[in-house]
């Protein structure tokens, strides 16, 4: 059996305004209670949602 451990992580977030969505993937180092962003990548795009004027799946 083998075993390992990581202290470099994926955190992703989204926020959604209207239309639009703003997608952040970051790697972070954690050391204890200290984190330190590696490298961040951010992407904005369009809303997927078929058939929504508001981005969330509902007309208002």
């Amino acid at each position: 059996m083998a075993a390992f451990t990581s202290n470099y992580f994926f955190v992703e977030g989204q926020l959604r305004m209207d239309d639009r969505i703003l997608a952040q993937r970051s790697l972070v180092f954690r050391d204890g209670t200290n984190v330190r962003v590696i490298d961040r990548q951010r992407l904005q795009r369009q809303s997927t949602l078929a058939g929504t004027t508001n981005g969330y799946g509902a007309t208002p």
